[in-house]
């Protein structure tokens, strides 16, 4: 990305340029919030399970899809070849936007000129950021890998319809346009915009043309309160005093669901399953603009 600076920036556009040191801290900090941060890679994981479902999987058939796409990466398997020869492993969001330190120029700098304490803490900075990059970045993969699978296998496509499969519904990161390529890198910018640009198309899609896709979640969001609200012996007015009781940010966000267990602290427990579901963004923004 440094190619995109002039070789003579001023210091405006070294700070604030596509490729400058804005970009870079940007990128530092998207890889601090996802990559570095182990919740934001389980969410992105089941995250990608619900698009694949959304996509065509059968829901019945992700767990086994994501399983032989495990065994695939693990051996260099059929589907895995194929998935790299088309270059699904570098349009990840890994891959094309958060910071990936240079470790193996930091690795040459300290042969040839020795490296003091600063240098080696940057170094091993360097080695687990990126550690935690290929890790993002092999999760995207395995998910890839799995709609190639179902592709091939159960819609009978050839290698190339089975690639844009998986990259139409997890996302290829590298094609975007060039302001919201510069949007998602600026200092002030939308940092995590690509998904949202990406996800809008496919769930419009959805509901559409395969609207019975969205009757699991829909069953999910119903009938959990439902099931809890019986496991604790209380109705459904109940159950909404109790949601009341919640902080505001969470009663926004429409996906909080009770759990029907306390902590040792006598307080019932609530997941927010918003971060798993891809519509989360836009409903919102919808509430925002709706609540003025």
């Amino acid at each position: 990305i440094d190619d995109f600076l002039p070789t003579d920036p001023g210091w405006f556009q070294n700070v604030f340029g596509y490729g400058g040191i804005g970009t870079k801290a940007t990128q530092f900090w998207k890889a601090m919030k996802v990559t570095m941060n182990p919740p934001a890679q389980v969410r992105n994981f089941i995250s990608n399970m619900v698009l694949m479902q959304l996509g065509g999987v059968p829901l019945h058939l992700v767990p086994k899809r994501v399983m032989q796409s495990i065994e695939e990466v693990r051996s260099n398997g059929k589907h895995f070849q194929v998935g790299k020869r088309y270059g699904i492993a570098v349009s990840t969001f890994a891959t094309q936007e958060v910071y990936r330190m240079k470790a193996e120029l930091i690795d040459l700098e300290m042969k040839t000129k020795g490296m003091g304490t600063l240098g080696k803490l940057h170094r091993i900075g360097a080695y687990l950021m990126n550690k935690a990059g290929d890790f993002y970045q092999l999760s995207e993969t395995i998910s890839k890998t799995a709609m190639i699978i179902d592709g091939m296998e159960r819609l009978k496509m050839s290698e190339s319809e089975a690639v844009a499969y998986a990259q139409k519904w997890l996302f290829d990161y590298s094609l975007i346009q060039k302001s919201a390529r510069y949007a998602r890198s600026a200092p002030i910018g939308v940092p995590f915009l690509t998904f949202s640009l990406k996800v809008l198309p496919r769930l419009i899609e959805v509901a559409a043309l395969h609207p019975q896709r969205y009757i699991p979640w829909v069953a999910l969001f119903y009938g959990l309160p439902a099931v809890v609200a019986s496991m604790l012996g209380v109705d459904d007015d109940d159950l909404d005093k109790l949601k009341k009781a919640m902080p505001e940010w969470l009663q926004e966000k429409g996906h909080a669901m009770i759990l029907p267990y306390k902590d040792d602290n006598g307080r019932w427990q609530v997941v927010d399953l918003g971060y798993f579901v891809p519509w989360t963004n836009w409903l919102q923004l919808g509430h925002e603009i709706a609540s003025g």
